[in-house]
């Protein structure tokens, strides 16, 4: 049985490009934004590849509860009012053992501060613990010896990622 992915403000290419993140060929993804697809996007071939389109605010999304495979939010965290009811609610739908891949602008990153639009920053302790508040288990990447102590190995790398322009964590449902 194969997976659905939904991929959350992939953009309409109407004021943000056209950028989904699954390639279609591999799963059955569903993509989603605020607007209808502009009319090239609508036009691209890869669009014609994906299982369709749903217009909705990632505040309330329009799906039944547990009823998703994973959740791609690549650059829309930063733009949300309220991104623990984002986060919410894509756990809200996703099914036991879903994950989620969150993309965001390091705080110190230009982008972070560049687009008029971010009303949030996010620094890697603060997704962290987002994510974690929500009911998320965090899987981060590893990026150090297993001959540290857990707990060392978890606050160098997450120091580390202070260094990166983007910062993406990915959360698993429980």
């Amino acid at each position: 049985m194969s997976k659905l992915v939904l991929d959350l403000g992939c953009g309409s290419g109407r004021e943000y490009d056209f950028n989904p993140f699954f390639a279609p060929i591999l799963v059955n993804a569903l993509l989603s934004d605020l607007d209808h697809p502009a009319r090239w996007v609508r036009e691209h071939p890869l669009y014609r590849l994906y299982m369709g389109w749903v217009v909705q605010d990632a505040h309330y999304l329009a799906l039944r509860s547990e009823c998703v495979d994973a959740v791609a939010l690549r650059h829309v965290l930063e733009h949300c009012e309220d991104p623990r009811k984002v986060l919410a609610e894509i756990h809200r739908v996703l099914k036991r053992g879903g994950e989620v891949i969150v993309q965001v602008p390091n705080w110190c990153s230009v982008n972070a501060r560049a687009d008029p639009h971010h009303r949030h920053v996010f620094t890697p302790i603060k997704l962290y613990r987002l994510l974690r508040e929500i009911g998320y288990v965090i899987e981060l990447p590893h990026l150090l010896t297993d001959k540290l102590p857990k707990f060392i190995r978890k606050y160098l790398t997450l120091a580390i990622i202070h260094l990166t322009e983007d910062l993406v964590m990915m959360g698993r449902k429980r």
